[in-house]
């Protein structure tokens, strides 16, 4: 007896058909677009906190946004202080909450930490927490993370997909189809294969500089927004004290033009935190306010030799507070003839 083929198998079979090649593409795409353990920038957090485990003390720690990252040199530092240095500096939209917390869960009696924060993260309540999207990004990379994360901002599989589904399904076929090809980010700056051991940016030494990418102008800190910067930092440095910790602050290096047209705001932001805030400061901020040709694509990232320069005076300034000597007597000088740290 002759089976006939009604319609209706039809399309079970062009169902049946469409859905297995779904599934194909999907298994391909989680095999070949996972950012877990690839060479995503955020992913170099990993390497950072596993250097920070390793290190016996005394260790020299680097705080801060992406400024840290691009513009401490970690060998120059180590030299100078005679300290195994490990530069946790990443991205200043993770917030500055982040990497406090990255640091504290990993202290050790004996250390010394140099907090150099970008502006936007003092004078911004949204910037001091993070932004939601880059935080999420490096959930989706990194589960553990959420351990570093304020325990108060939800951080679930099922938040990040309502929130971010279609980002999320185009970043992983992009990163499968890059993979396929046999074409990943690793020949390029902003990659987890861009740092070096210690944690410092290195992909972008010996190239030339880019046009720099735009930075708003620093905004007047709001009472409130002072106020927190105010308590995280001061709580920042009490726990690092009652661990045995020593902490300095230091401004960021920032584009001087920038810098002229946030003057006010800067000033206004460094004669509370100069009256206010515990930690021992390495400087004024005009010291950090720097000439284009000192920065790399940024107006927060420096170049090697700057960054070199820069890294220097800053180890400097902390042997003087060190040894017990005001650090007011430590002065460098750009080949402008304009101040680096204070005088």
């Amino acid at each position: 007896m002759n089976s006939k083929r009604t319609p209706i198998h039809g399309f079970v079979l062009r169902g049946l058909a469409f859905l297995s090649l779904q599934a194909v593409i999907a298994a391909v795409v989680i095999a070949f677009g996972s950012p877990q353990n690839s060479n995503e920038y955020l992913m170099a957090i990993q390497d950072k906190l596993q250097r920070l485990d390793r290190c016996e003390g005394p260790r020299l720690v680097l705080l801060g946004g992406s400024n840290v990252a691009f513009g401490m040199h970690s060998p120059v530092m180590r030299d100078s202080l005679q300290m195994e240095t490990v530069n946790l500096g990443l991205h200043v939209s993770l917030g500055l909450e982040f990497p406090l917390n990255c640091y504290m869960q990993h202290a050790k009696p004996g250390d010394v930490v140099i907090l150099c924060p970008e502006y936007h993260m003092l004078t911004d309540d949204s910037h001091r927490r993070g932004d939601p999207l880059t935080k999420d990004q490096l959930f989706e990379q990194w589960p553990e993370a959420t351990k570093y994360m304020d325990p108060s901002d939800e951080r679930t599989w099922k938040t990040f997909l309502d929130r971010n589904a279609l980002w999320t399904v185009h970043q992983w076929v992009g990163r499968a189809f890059r993979n396929l090809r046999g074409k990943d980010s690793s020949n390029k700056t902003y990659a987890r294969s861009g740092f070096n051991e210690y944690g410092d940016m290195v992909a972008h030494y010996g190239r030339s500089q880019d046009k720099l990418m735009p930075i708003r102008d620093v905004p007047p800190c709001t009472p409130q927004s002072l106020e927190n910067t105010l308590r995280l930092l001061n709580d920042f440095h009490a726990a690092c004290r009652a661990r045995g910790v020593d902490v300095y602050f230091c401004y960021p290096p920032l584009l001087d033009s920038i810098y002229q047209t946030s003057e006010p705001s800067i000033l206004e932001l460094h004669q509370s935190l100069q009256a206010r805030i515990t930690l021992p400061m390495l400087g004024h901020p005009r010291d950090s306010s720097l000439a284009r040709e000192c920065f790399y694509d940024s107006g927060y990232h420096l170049t090697e030799s700057s960054g070199k320069s820069r890294s220097t005076l800053i180890a400097a300034a902390v042997k003087q507070w060190r040894s017990g000597q005001p650090a007011a007597s430590v002065a460098g000088r750009k080949p402008t003839g304009t101040h680096w740290l204070i005088d």
